[in-house]
């Protein structure tokens, strides 16, 4: 712990294999994003996402907002830029 009592979280990757499919959207993008608005996320995090199946970045998005949408304990994406922002877009 720093001198503020806050916990120091290093920069981290998560690399998800089969990103495309149904763990990655029902469970472990909902899951991240929820650990996101509670800020348990490190300020430097990024998940790098493979799969098979071939997808646009913008189908991909799509799709994971939607798996938010549906399974995040915190109910619907709250805003666009935050889930975007989360996604990879600046």
């Amino acid at each position: 712990m720093s001198e503020q009592g806050a916990l120091h979280i290093d920069p981290a990757v998560i690399v998800i294999f089969g990103a495309g499919g149904d763990l990655t959207w029902r469970k472990l993008i909902p899951a991240l994003y929820n650990l996101f608005l509670e800020h348990w996320l490190p300020e430097r995090f990024t998940v790098v996402g493979l799969d098979r199946q071939q997808m646009s970045l913008e189908d991909f998005r799509a799709h994971l907002r939607e798996g938010v949408d549906r399974f995040s304990h915190r109910g619907k994406a709250e805003d666009r830029l935050r889930l975007n922002k989360g996604l990879g877009q600046k």
